[in-house]
């Protein structure tokens, strides 16, 4: 009755609390790449020797004899990281071979096959954990169930422990289960977690009616990248012709329609006809700014200038069915014209677009090209 109560609930239970603060304490430490260290890998190196000593002693202590002894290694390999899970899989035998030669005075010599049995379960699992691993659970399941029932006989062969009865491997396997569904239900909820964190990211980094990147992306850009030589930017400022007007003739619903119209033909255009890489920014209102990586200006005024006489083949249509002509005008700079200066060259590109509205509207203004 006591293995029935001890082997598929309360050690369960145990590794599945123990994981947990694991993680926790994991998360809190190494928030970043560079807090991995030695030293804090040592420190969780004395977490697990404490965790494992304490489930060792209760399983000791209730059962008569050693079970789940390898799941917070696998666990943490499998779910935590590997080179932690790794760590703790190599130390296992160690716990092991000390707490039983501490508690009941056996042999440490015995440590040598404990040691060769963790060194099959690193690399086991190591095969099974590629990169892009498919069915990670199912694997993880089968490789704990197998090891954890063939320690329980390993470790009963070498230190003459006695399993009372072959139902103790079934209690074993339900036991890997009630773990398994826990790190399931606590994986789905890191999975909504991140996904929660993702689409708010993208919120504030994406304009919400035309799907463009927005300001603050932008912003984000010209802060982060830095001034480097070999690697060069043209900058397009683009202004609706007339918004206002349409603005005020058609109502801010129709407005918005002809924003995400312009927006979807510019994107969609650029698409297809440009193979370098591309950013489009809804800029702010009517504006727009398209940053185009390493490519030529005379290149990129003329996919501008194409764009607009494509643009001027269809019309924008209002609720009602109206036609509506849609145009632009436009201000190219490059940062190669402006001592690789980002800022430089957006405030150049800005004069450009200011001077294209003072020609007429429709107009593109590039004083840096050749042609």
């Amino acid at each position: 009755m006591t293995d029935l109560l001890v082997i598929p609930i309360v050690l369960p239970l145990l590794v599945t609390s123990l994981l947990f603060s694991k993680y926790a304490f994991y998360k809190s430490v190494f928030r970043h790449k560079r807090d991995k260290t030695d030293l804090t890998y040592f420190g969780f190196a004395l977490l697990f020797i404490t965790h494992e000593y304490f489930l060792l002693s209760l399983s000791m202590n209730l059962l008569g004899f050693i079970s789940f002894e390898y799941v917070l290694g696998l666990t943490t390999f499998f779910w935590i990281e590997k080179r932690y899970g790794g760590m703790i899989l190599s130390f296992t035998p160690i716990v092991l071979s000390c707490y039983l030669s501490l508690s009941l005075g056996k042999n440490l010599i015995n440590i040598i096959p404990e040691t060769i049995l963790a060194v099959v379960v690193i690399t086991l699992a190591a095969l099974l954990n590629r990169e892009n691993a498919k069915h990670l659970f199912i694997k993880f399941f089968i490789l704990t169930t197998f090891v954890t029932i063939y320690s329980t006989m390993f470790t009963n062969y070498i230190y003459k422990f006695k399993v009372q009865t072959h139902l103790i491997f079934l209690y074993q396997i339900i036991g890997i289960v009630f773990i398994c569904a826990n790190l399931y239900l606590f994986n789905l909820q890191r999975y909504k977690e991140k996904t929660e964190l993702v689409n708010l990211r993208k919120h504030e980094s994406f304009d919400a009616l035309t799907g463009l990147r927005n300001f603050f992306s932008f912003n984000k850009m010209i802060t982060n990248e830095k001034n480097d030589p070999s690697r060069y930017w043209v900058f397009l400022m683009l202004d609706i012709d007339h918004f206002k007007s349409f603005n005020d003739s058609y109502g801010h619903l129709e407005g918005n329609r002809v924003l995400k119209y312009f927006s979807n033909k510019i994107k969609s255009y650029f698409d297809e006809n440009i193979s370098a890489t591309y950013r489009i920014y809804r800029y702010g209102g009517e504006e727009f700014c398209i940053v185009i990586e390493n490519f030529l200006i005379d290149e990129s005024f003329l996919v501008i200038n194409d764009f607009r006489e494509e643009l001027s083949k269809d019309d924008s249509v209002t609720e009602k069915g109206l036609a509506v002509p849609v145009s632009f005008f436009c201000g190219v700079a490059s940062t190669q014209a402006h001592d690789d200066n980002i800022r430089k060259t957006i405030s150049f590109a800005d004069k450009a677009l200011y001077e294209a509205k003072k020609d007429g509207r429709g107009e593109i203004i590039c004083p840096e090209c050749k042609i």
